[in-house]
């Protein structure tokens, strides 16, 4: 049984097809959660110290999986703003948890066969199947620097649902209180995940031959973006509130790619979405054979107008291609020292991961380069380098192999929070300062990194 304040090593992260995400609490603590085995891991980012550094440390491992866990989202559900995470593993599982503070008993508020909100026995609430073996553990929460365990917040079991029709490989979270889930057979779920008796709806069935990864445009409600095995891009019609009408519910406005070479059977690798202007978004995919490709898209409504953020006749069209970025004929790489090296030293692996965040007004598009580099890229329109590339920059002190995961969040004074999982088993975390000469690289600084992840003592 695990005991609270141990010292722990970190399962190592679960390298092919799982997610990583990053979120924040209301105590000023940055989670940035990982599938770790048949476990969630949880790290924990503290603010800054005197030295100007970030404490980071592993903060709790969710287990009770009965196989490798495959995606992980957070959530913010509720008129208190309660933190979610949706986890889903192999077995076909889907278990939810939501993050509590330290009240009255903490031993019975950390056992994960207690009590979960409401007064309901999150062990016994099931869906559609049998119990789930294993659940009844307990979270291990692990002390930092003089605080005690018992006073720091702690993710709770919430629910359980398992036997859902196939494994749930993506995950995201919209602004109206939903979640959007995807399936290896191509089902996409939505779960008004908060709400008092909610259960998971299907939207869509049989797209693109599986979904790989989602992600939810900037401020939209009732439209997910879906990333297939197939390489297509497909723009996917959901409800947008509780009283919409289910005409249209599952129609694919839009597609971008075609069907192409895909590795391991997976076309699309990372999906980004970020909003430039009014209705105009761009989408960011990662893409098998070191592709990076960027799209603009524009939102509108069944009249041609200005769309609005319900999904009342709310349509996505196309418009054109910003950039696409060829990783395998970059010629050189950055590695850990700074130095250029060939990209055949370091391999040809892609894990087509990216991020995209905003410095200050400037968005910058976050993307893994070969051999373990972060790149930077801003002004995706204006091609200015000599090798014909946007402008960018390689974050110093990057991983020393290739990266696995990059989130991003926004910190105070515009600056961004960029969070990165290599396989070299390290966790870092970048700061970048705004600038206000638009030709200038962006400042940034590796504030704190975590080592051996998955490393025995």
């Amino acid at each position: 049984m695990n005991q609270p304040g141990r010292v722990l090593f970190a399962p190592s992260p679960n390298w092919y097809g799982a997610h990583m995400s990053c979120l924040f609490s209301s105590e000023n603590v940055t989670f940035v959660a990982y599938c770790g085995q048949r476990s969630i891991v949880v790290l924990a980012i503290d603010s800054l110290d005197s030295r100007g550094r970030h404490a980071f440390r592993v903060h709790q491992v969710l287990p009770g999986y009965n196989a490798r866990t495959s995606c992980v989202a957070c959530h913010v559900a509720g008129d208190e703003g309660e933190l979610y995470l949706v986890t889903a593993s192999q077995d076909k599982c889907v278990q939810t948890w939501v993050l509590r503070c330290p009240e009255g008993d903490r031993g019975e508020a950390n056992q994960t066969g207690g009590e979960s909100g409401g007064g309901r026995d999150a062990m016994q609430e099931k869906e559609g199947g049998d119990a789930v073996d294993g659940l009844r553990e307990e979270t291990l929460v692990v002390g930092c620097g003089g605080d005690e365990p018992a006073r720091q917040p702690f993710f709770s079991r919430h629910r359980v649902m398992s036997k859902r029709p196939a494994e749930v490989k993506a995950a995201v979270s919209d602004c109206s209180g939903s979640v959007l889930l995807g399936d290896v057979k191509g089902n996409v779920f939505q779960w008004r995940l908060g709400e008092h008796g909610s259960r998971i709806q299907r939207v869509a069935s049989s797209i693109g031959r599986g979904v790989v990864t989602m992600a939810c445009l900037e401020g939209v409600r009732g439209i997910v973006v879906v990333g297939c095995a197939d390489g297509i891009v497909r723009f996917v019609r959901y409800a947008a509130t509780q009283d919409s009408c289910d005409e249209g519910l599952g129609e694919v406005l839009a597609e971008i790619g075609s069907e192409g070479a895909t590795i391991d059977g997976i076309g699309i690798h990372g999906l980004a979405c970020a909003k430039t202007s009014g209705d105009v978004h761009w989408v960011a995919s990662g893409l098998s054979g070191g592709r990076v490709r960027v799209d603009e898209v524009i939102l509108a409504d069944g009249d041609g107008g200005v769309g609005g953020a319900d999904n009342g006749g709310l349509t996505a069209k196309v418009r054109r291609r910003v950039v696409e970025l060829d990783m395998l004929r970059l010629a050189t790489c950055m590695n850990r020292s700074g130095k250029k090296s060939s990209k055949e030293k370091h391999g040809t692996r892609f894990w087509g991961s990216l991020a995209w965040g905003r410095v200050g007004t400037r968005l910058c598009l976050l993307t893994e380069g070969f051999g373990g580099g972060i790149l930077a890229w801003w002004g995706l329109e204006d091609i200015v380098t000599e090798d014909g590339l946007p402008r960018h920059q390689t974050l110093p002190e990057s991983h020393s192999r290739a990266i696995f995961r990059i989130c991003t969040g926004s910190m105070d004074s515009g600056a961004l929070m960029v969070t990165s999982i290599g396989l070299d088993r390290t966790c870092s975390v970048w700061r970048l300062l705004p600038m206000a000469d638009v030709r200038k690289e962006l400042p940034a600084k590796l504030v704190s990194r975590l080592v051996g992840l998955g490393a025995h003592p």
